[in-house]
């Protein structure tokens, strides 16, 4: 008869948690040009949703960062392995920390826009651009850390289920 897996400890949760984030910061895009193609009325709307998907990326990317970080205790402490881990953690650090950035100054374009009763082209260049810096290089290193993850999963079977 077929049985459960169980449960993991918080160790174990990393490979769960960390596929929303990603997808999570991959969408937010997708609705910061659903919001330049749609008439001013709607375009809130869209702004609003980039955020709040742009708020959860960033609270589930810190909840999979501690659960990689508590996993990463357990591995066997192999050279090559532990070099690909060390690489992955740091570019999952970079990535977490420029999309943190970019989030806050997100919000506060936003909140400047909200506040101020302003058009998006009245608003300053400098925090637009500055998200679209941090948002694009939290990307690069998200895709690079996710692709280390790859590497330890299926070359050197981190992760692995063993049956008892």
């Amino acid at each position: 008869m077929p049985q459960l897996p169980m449960v993991p400890g918080w160790e174990g949760w990393h490979p769960i948690l960390i596929h929303f984030p990603i997808v999570l910061f991959l969408l937010a895009p997708v609705f910061l040009l659903l919001a330049g193609f749609t008439k001013t009325e709607k375009r809130s709307t869209f702004l609003i949703s980039a955020l709040l998907v742009m708020i959860l990326g960033i609270t589930s990317a810190y909840a999979a960062f501690e659960a990689g970080q508590a996993g990463a205790v357990l591995l066997e402490q192999t050279g090559q392995v532990m070099t690909v881990v060390e690489h992955h953690r740091k570019l999952a650090d970079l990535a977490r920390t420029s999309l943190a950035i970019a989030t806050l100054l997100f919000g506060l374009t936003l909140l400047m826009r909200t506040a101020l009763e302003l058009n998006l082209r009245e608003l300053s260049a400098v925090l637009p651009v500055g998200f679209i810096a941090f948002y694009g290089l939290g990307l690069f290193w998200l895709i690079h850390a996710a692709y280390n993850g790859e590497r330890l999963v299926h070359e050197f079977g981190v992760g692995r289920v063993v049956s008892p």
